[in-house]
């Protein structure tokens, strides 16, 4: 199987590049390529591929087959991230400029809890008060009302304390019948009207906005959670690793990553079902959980690897965790009667690196050597 991966990769190679990964001009100096030789990475030779199918295309090429893909279902998992991060990326809206500002930045103002909560408060406020007194002073038109439906919308859009949302609608409603009776010229039917049109879709457009952040939220969650095990999938942890190592070359410091991976998951599923397979991830997933308690976060990787990023650890304390977590799924795994065992492996990164994936392969290697040693934990330097 990983002999077809390796060839997966050679066609994959070409297919993004339009050149070979290994060229010679005959057999024997097409095989010595093959054997000794790494090729390199599919974006230096064609501009646009993200950083992404570099690591899938490397990794399916791995010299040692014990470093490529295990099975074709990672590699499918992979692809199909890697697909879904293209497609994301392709249907963003991409503006160069708006009057100076960029439009990235201005999406900001329609992405739910984009904005900073104390500024986003008051300026509502500030808004419906400063709209008020236009509107009292100046003998506005009804047109003018339609200027009170924007800082709603942005507090319920942005604004995690409900209390906050209805405390500016009620404002809203109370600005607006004051000026609807200071009206002249005006019947007191003719008002009561205005204010059953009016008023109401203020209401209503707030409630819109923020069923609209309901609903947002709950998209963004389930995009950012594998389904199986509940735990961040590839992509969310992925972003959550570049924003450490931004942070990293910003502040300095350290920070360390496991890599988990189950080492006999095929052989369960083949003797007792793919459900049982199913059973051991959530029961290891629920030991992660309980790690992410005392640090930052665990990811579902793809298949049966798992990632832990531990910020501000060094390597002796991430050795003691990896250690109490190791323990804790032999425990878990025993009790639930499941012939399975673990290895992980851990890299502790003092200087940025030159990207993710530097951090992903030092810390599989040093789960591939816990694995050829028979050691569950290993470390990398």
């Amino acid at each position: 199987a990983r002999s077809d991966i390796f060839s997966f990769g050679v066609v994959l190679y070409q297919m993004l590049t339009g050149q070979r990964p290994f060229r010679g001009t005959d057999a024997n100096s097409v095989m010595y390529q093959t054997v000794n030789v790494t090729p390199p990475k599919p974006s230096t030779l064609k501009s646009g591929l993200p950083e992404m199918i570099d690591d899938i295309v490397m990794k399916c090429l791995e010299k040692k087959p014990q470093d490529r893909y295990q099975d074709s279902a990672g590699l499918a998992e992979d692809l199909r991230a890697c697909r879904a991060r293209v497609e994301s990326e392709k249907a963003a809206l991409v503006h160069p400029t708006l009057f100076g500002v960029k439009w990235s930045r201005m999406k900001r103002l329609m992405i739910p809890g984009g904005l900073p909560q104390g500024p986003v408060a008051a300026g509502a406020f500030l808004a419906l008060l400063m709209i008020f007194l236009v509107d009292l002073y100046t003998g506005g038109t009804i047109q003018m009302h339609l200027l009170y439906i924007f800082p709603l919308v942005m507090a319920a859009t942005h604004l995690r304390r409900t209390g906050l949302v209805y405390a500016a609608v009620v404002l809203s409603l109370i600005f607006q019948s004051i000026v609807f009776a200071s009206y002249t010229g005006h019947t007191a039917l003719a008002k009561i009207i205005l204010a059953v049109l009016v008023l109401p879709s203020n209401v209503f457009i707030a409630y819109v906005a923020r069923i609209a952040r309901i609903n947002y939220q709950e998209v963004t969650f389930l995009a950012a959670y594998d389904r199986l095990t509940g735990l961040h999938n590839r992509l969310s942890f992925e972003a959550r690793l570049e924003r450490e190592i931004d942070l990293q070359k910003r502040n300095g410091g350290m920070f360390s990553f496991a890599f988990l991976d189950i080492d006999n998951l095929r052989e369960l599923n083949e003797s007792k079902g793919e459900t049982a397979g199913d059973d051991a991830l959530k029961m290891l997933a629920e030991v992660l959980k309980e790690q992410m308690r005392h640090t930052d976060m665990a990811a579902r990787l793809g298949g049966d690897e798992f990632a832990i990023l531990f910020p501000a650890t060094g390597g002796p304390e991430c050795a003691q965790l990896c250690e109490a977590l190791s323990g804790k799924i032999t425990a878990s795994l025993t009790e639930a009667d499941l012939p399975l065992t673990c290895s992980i492996g851990y890299v502790t990164v003092e200087t940025p690196p030159d990207s993710i994936s530097v951090v992903f392969s030092r810390a599989e290697k040093a789960m591939h050597a816990a694995q050829s040693r028979g050691k569950g934990i290993a470390a990398q330097g």
